[in-house]
């Protein structure tokens, strides 16, 4: 019964959902910018059909393609043999085997996947048996949906039509007939990158150059590419078009190929792939690498008089040339007998291991033979090196705000990436596109106040300010006892004494009670040095490099075992080149002392007012989920960062484990109950002080896509206010306190996105000489979304590159905030970050809580007999109850503090 009174509750909720309110805010000054929308001006011509396509595909025996000879000639369709195998590229040379020799599919566009939309009717069902696709027949069936009428997309995109309750339905004022929007919108996006999806690189929706390939360490290359979607404007629909960069493999000798890679990693290379050293979780590692990559024999091309597929790539074998023999014409030979027998060629490297090429039956190559083909991106599930991503990430942030926006319009034109005015699809159908960049209406929010001790108040400028002179604006007890701990042979005792003495003079001009008495130790891994630390109040540990392995032993140590707050430094970043510390200290000294004074229990700085909240009575909150990479196993971890003082400074966190990719939060109910109760008690025992009721909740969710709004709403929203009825509750019953019910407002921060606005230098209108724009430009017109209030804000200076605004999405608002109100507020969130003298791009409390999810390993604690490697976790049946049983939570101590700074 209890469940059924929830799920209505919740039903209920998500029917009473607040909708666009129309509202836009006025304060600060008025600005023309440039985005990289482009408007649709003509939406395509006719009636269209929408067809859902299902593939059979029948398999002869596979005497008729493979011999038993592993060196075989092999049929050019080995990459299809499997049917999970390049299942989208087999129905992608289908498709286009249809649009060639039948005239009802000439028109068509067809996602990739399972829709395809037809220019002509092709009936309810239509079965096309026996498409003689890669030698094998296939029988395609196309099954209509729906017609697809674009008439209702400008009255989409004005707001004029109701949402379901779902929203996922269009539903007409007048006749009350159902639609689906989406269907127009993947319609128009299908539109616009079927041409060019063909010819070019793509992955999901991007689509890569391969004319100006810039070549990094490792066997990689980036590529240039332009992301594109359509989506809804106001009042207009729109095509986004940005321009993003993509790794490609280095074209060429798999040999070349592999002696990059195997190098990088400081594998010793050929010696680590010969078949008689190389161990089994070798070979697992380097095939999670190289698994996948489209090859080619050139000793087998021509023969049989065509061209053959590209091979593609299942792994290392374990056998060499030299040791895997097979029958064949020749008799029973080795590989490297057969290479020099039927094709006069003598093998240079024999022992090392053969390739093993993806097929239904075993078939190997040497490595020698093959060549890398050009235009391969790397899988996502391919880990870059560090020193890789930081090469990537390097040329990235080199594309400027002019040369990107020159970029991204030039994509369109004739002959460029996109060319839109060159696609067969969008000719045809009369489907435009305004090739010059949208200007829009923004406005220059006025920077806030911050205050530090004695209600000094900085200066703010292009979003940052100077800290000298001022002191924090509440400094923790004073520590007395502290040490610092040495993991780095570069460091001796005597310049960590120095460092330590030039950081508590910084500390104590910024009124931060550090003891000069502390104490030094030397060891070569952490549990040699932090077993003298245990009474400590504060251990700094100085490391010689990034060892991820050292960090996490000394974060366990102090957030889980200890409660000791721990801060981890690198000796590069402290010291010369030439060795001793470095003359330039001071500024480093002075962010790392903010870190300490937020983790020993201390306040920065605050703020003096906020609009529209009374702060006193005003809870903030942040949330956040974070999922394993793709490809690796581990748990979706999930974060809330909560205000506890009467400032909205002072933040606690809590994290827990869940399912792996999901994105609702579990037992959001409890931790924001939790989060409620530590607030009281911070007001009431920590502080001394009389508890003001709670009369807002404000909440920054971060990490949700569009398509995911109407499931927090029915979710996390629902969970958030009866968490919050729990409270209430469990304080009457506590402290014979009784309260209202607090407003809540529930907004979603979006960082991923691909939206980008643009200041036209010297406010001239060329977008061809733009710069970033400055912090505190916030959009709330013609790019927003019709069915949300939302706005863009841009809140940081950007130090590099082209920089990116926060999305904000007011998903739920009972404050009945304006627009002007809820903008200010973010943008104060911003400048209240508390390692940092500058505004940050996403709200405090929402930062916060993704750095508490990034420690998740830091409470894991496997047992003796765990799995060795990640890949035998397969095994375990139930994943998260095991993740649960090995996750520990933060020390008491340190759990009213902000530790995770």
């Amino acid at each position: 019964m209890a469940t059924t009174d929830v799920s209505l509750r919740r039903a209920a909720l998500l029917k009473n959902r607040p909708m666009r309110s129309g509202k836009t805010g006025t304060i600060g000054r008025p600005l023309d910018i440039y985005t990289n929308n482009f408007e649709i001006l003509n939406f395509p011509e006719g009636t269209w059909y929408h067809y859902a396509v299902g593939w059979s595909l029948f398999f002869l025996s596979l005497a008729l393609f493979f011999t038993r000879n592993p060196l075989s000639d092999i049929s050019a369709e080995n990459d299809s043999a499997n049917p999970q195998f390049r299942r989208d590229e087999r129905n992608q040379r289908v498709i286009q085997h249809l649009k060639l020799n039948d005239l009802r599919f000439g028109e068509g566009v067809y996602d990739g996947k399972a829709i395809f939309f037809s220019r002509s009717e092709l009936g309810a069902v239509l079965e096309i048996p026996n498409v003689f696709e890669s030698q094998r027949p296939i029988n395609v069936t196309f099954t209509r949906i729906q017609a697809v009428d674009f008439s209702i997309l400008q009255r989409f995109a004005n707001g004029q039509i109701d949402l379901g309750d779902r929203g996922t339905c269009l539903v007409s004022s007048t006749d009350r007939q159902h639609i689906n929007p989406q269907v127009q919108v993947k319609l128009l996006s299908t539109c616009s990158t079927f041409s060019f999806a063909k010819r070019r690189p793509m992955k999901r929706r991007a689509i890569y150059s391969t004319a100006h390939l810039r070549p990094i360490r490792g066997g990689l290359q980036v590529a240039d590419g332009f992301i594109q979607s359509v989506r809804p404007g106001s009042p207009r629909m729109v095509v986004n078009v940005n321009y993003t960069s993509g790794v490609t493999w280095q074209p060429g000798a798999l040999f070349d190929l592999l002696k990059e890679i195997l190098r990088m990693r400081n594998w010793n290379f050929p010696r680590m792939l010969e078949a008689d050293t190389i161990r089994g979780d070798q070979i697992r590692e380097i095939n999670k690498l190289i698994k996948g990559i489209k090859v080619m024999a050139p000793h087998l091309e021509g023969r049989a008089g065509k061209r053959r597929r590209p091979l593609v790539i299942s792994g290392l074998h374990s056998k060499s040339a030299q040791s895997y023999r097979f029958d064949c014409n020749f008799g029973h030979v080795s590989v490297a007998q057969y290479f020099q027998m039927q094709y006069n060629r003598a093998l240079h490297h024999p022992t090392v291991c053969l390739i093993s090429i993806r097929s239904n039956d075993e078939i190997l190559f040497p490595i020698e033979t093959l060549m890398v083909l050009p235009g391969q991106l790397v899988a996502k599930s391919v880990k870059l090196l560090p020193s890789q991503a930081a090469e990537v990430q390097k040329i990235a942030q080199e594309m400027k705000p002019s040369p990107r926006l020159r970029s991204i319009t030039e994509s369109l034109r004739s002959n460029q990436v996109l060319a839109y005015e060159n696609s067969p699809v969008l000719v045809s159908s009369n489907f435009r596109i305004d090739l010059r960049p949208m200007i829009s209406k923004a406005r220059l929010l006025p920077p806030p106040d911050v205050l530090y001790r004695g209600n000094a108040r900085p200066s703010i400028a292009k979003g940052a300010w100077n800290m000298m002179q001022l002191k924090v604006w509440q400094s923790p007890q004073p520590v007395e006892k502290w040490a610092i701990c040495v993991i780095s042979p570069r460091c001796d005792r005597a310049t960590a004494s120095s460092f330590g003495r030039t950081l508590v003079g910084i500390c104590s001009q910024m009124g931060i009670p550090l003891n000069p008495n502390f104490q030094v130790f030397e060891g070569p891994t952490p549990m040699d040095v932090l077993a003298h630390c245990a009474p400590a109040s504060f251990v700094l540990c100085i490391l010689n490099g990034p060892e991820t392995s050292h960090k996490e032993a000394i974060k366990k140590w102090g957030d889980i075992q200890h409660g000791i707050p721990t801060q981890v430094i690198l000796w590069d970043k402290i010291s010369e080149r030439g060795g001793g510390l470095s003359r330039r200290l001071d500024q480093y000294c002075r962010n790392l002392a903010l870190k300490i004074n937020a983790k020993l229990g201390g306040i920065n700085c605050i703020p003096p007012s906020m609009p529209g909240i009374v702060l006193n009575s005003t809870i903030i909150m942040g949330l956040d989920v974070s999922h394993p990479s793709p490809g690796a196993l581990g748990p979706s971890v999930a974060a809330l960062a909560s205000s506890v003082d009467p400032a909205c400074s002072f933040y606690i966190g809590q994290s827990q484990v869940q399912q792996p990719r999901q994105e609702a939060i579990d037992n959001l109910q409890q931790m924001i109950t939790h989060a409620l109760r530590q607030q009281f008690m911070y007001v009431t025992r920590g502080l001394g002080k009389q508890y003001v009721p709670t009369t807002q909740v404000l909440v920054f969710r971060d990490g949700v896509s569009e398509g995911q709004f109407i499931d927090i709403i029915e979710f996390e929203v629902a969970q958030v206010k009866e968490g919050i009825t729990a409270w209430l509750a469990e304080l009457k019953k506590n402290a014979n306190i009784t309260i209202p019910m607090p407003r809540l407002t529930f907004v979603v921060v979006g960082k991923k996105h691909h939206f980008r606005m643009f200041e036209p230098r010297d406010h001239q209108p060329n977008y061809s000489r733009v710069d970033n724009c400055q912090s505190g430009t916030v959009i709330d017109r013609h790019v927003t979304n019709p069915y949300w209030d939302d706005y863009y804000l841009l809140s940081h200076a950007a130090l590099l590159g082209t920089s990116r605004p926060a999305h904000y999405s007011v998903l739920w608002d009972e404050t009945g905030f304006s627009a002007d109100q809820l903008q200010q507020i973010s943008f104060h969130l911003c400048h209240l970050y508390s390692r940092a003298t500058r505004a940050v791009s996403i709200p405090a409390p929402v930062y916060y809580a993704d750095q508490i999810c990034a420690r998740w390993r830091y409470h894991h604690f496997p047992q003796t007999d765990d799995p060795s490697a990640s890949d035998e976790l397969e095994g375990v049946e139930d994943q998260l109850a095991w993740y649960r049983s090995r996750w520990r939570p933060v020390h008491p101590r340190i759990a009213v503090k902000m530790y995770w700074m």
